[in-house]
């Protein structure tokens, strides 16, 4: 481990000299039209007064990274070399990427970086680097694009004019196996007759073509909730 100077306990020093040099070799630049940053993402978060009534207040996120050409959304959190890592980090982080319902969230500071995935309502971490000196950036842009790669989303479209082929079968037997695999799977029926949603047992045309109120309707929409296949809340 190298030693560091005491500019690394500034986080403007560290966010200008680490992290912003990071994205960009990532290939991840401020602007343009595959990625944006966002610095101080705003998140509106609960609190609890000393009279016991939440209220919601705005917290500030150091970035929102945009990535279109992956389909990924994440942010980033900068630690110092004085505060560090550690679990009131994570806390924070877990509390940010509920609040602005984003999947995944990086904790960096001069000496690693941690990647979290939120899912299920909490945040776990999905790989992390140790950086063996914070003015050598191309490591650790190399680990989170590795990471981007890996996770980014894919869309598979099955297609032809004629009816009765198979398609919807298809459609369902490769989303099955892909969620055996571990992976989010949306599967979207863009067939009028939504067969799809006849097989994987999530079609509710006839509950809503009954339902004659908005507290009907919601009802029907609120049996969603406990679908974890149909929704994953985040």
């Amino acid at each position: 481990m190298v030693q560091l100077s005491s500019d690394w306990n500034n986080e403007a020093y560290v966010s200008l000299h680490l992290v912003q040099t990071m994205l960009e070799m990532a290939g991840l630049p401020r602007k343009s039209s595959y990625s944006h940053w966002i610095p101080e993402f705003k998140v509106k978060v609960p609190r609890l007064t000393a009279n016991s009534r939440i209220v919601w207040t705005q917290k500030e996120v150091d970035f929102l990274v945009e990535d279109l050409s992956r389909y990924i959304n994440f942010l980033v959190e900068i630690k110092t070399a004085k505060t560090r890592l550690d679990a009131a980090a994570l806390i924070q982080l877990e509390t940010y990427l509920k609040y602005s319902h984003t999947r995944f969230g990086i904790l960096i500071d001069p000496f690693s970086v941690e990647i979290y995935e939120y899912t299920e309502g909490s945040a776990t971490l999905k790989c992390k680097h140790n950086i063996e000196n914070p003015e050598q950036v191309q490591p650790v842009a190399n680990f989170v694009s590795n990471f981007l790669d890996i996770v980014k989303m894919r869309t598979i479209a099955i297609h032809t004019s004629k009816g009765g082929v198979g398609k919807t079968t298809l459609v369902v037997n490769i989303a099955y196996e892909l969620a055996k695999l571990g992976n989010r799977v949306l599967v979207i029926d863009l067939d009028d007759q939504a067969h799809a949603s006849l097989s994987l047992g999530v079609n509710k045309a006839d509950e809503f073509d009954k339902a004659s109120t908005l507290e009907e309707f919601d009802k029907v929409l609120d049996s969603f909730q406990d679908r974890k296949e149909v929704i994953e809340p985040i």
